[in-house]
């Protein structure tokens, strides 16, 4: 399992609780809207992992370090817009997830990441796919 994970647009939380409840070691979660970052906080401490848990409203180029796994469940345009901060805060060697968009915007998401690898001298390799009633997931690995 992952180290460190770092959920963007944490919503609820449930993607980086359930990494922790995985076995995950930590969890920094992110999100523009307070009430995510409470409603992070809270589930995070029903299902016991409030302790290795910290959400909270810092943008993303504000955060400083990497993590072993990044997870973003936010639209296709929010993707693109964040795509240099995702990967610069993903370890080398670390997996990047991304979901949350159309199918149809998988091809814009992808070259949005690609040249955000490339702009900090680093790539990005799909791992895998998911589709799902109109909507798509990747998870990558950055070196």
């Amino acid at each position: 399992p992952p180290g460190s994970v770092l959920d963007v647009g944490c919503g609820s939380g449930i993607l980086g609780v359930a990494a922790l409840r995985l076995g995950a070691a930590t969890l920094r979660a992110v999100d523009v809207e307070p009430a995510a970052a409470e409603a992070t906080t809270a589930n995070a401490a029903a299902n016991g992992v409030g302790g290795r848990t910290h959400a909270d409203t810092t943008p993303l180029d504000e955060l400083a370090g990497d993590h072993d796994l990044v997870l973003a469940n936010v639209l296709a345009p929010i993707l693109v817009a964040l795509a240099d901060g995702l990967v610069a805060r993903t370890a080398p060697g670390g997996r990047l997830v991304v979901a949350g968009f159309l199918e149809d915007r998988e091809a814009g998401v992808l070259t949005a990441l690609d040249a955000a690898a490339t702009r900090a001298g680093r790539s990005v390799a799909p791992l895998a796919r998911r589709d799902e009633d109109g909507w798509s997931a990747l998870a990558l690995t950055v070196t």
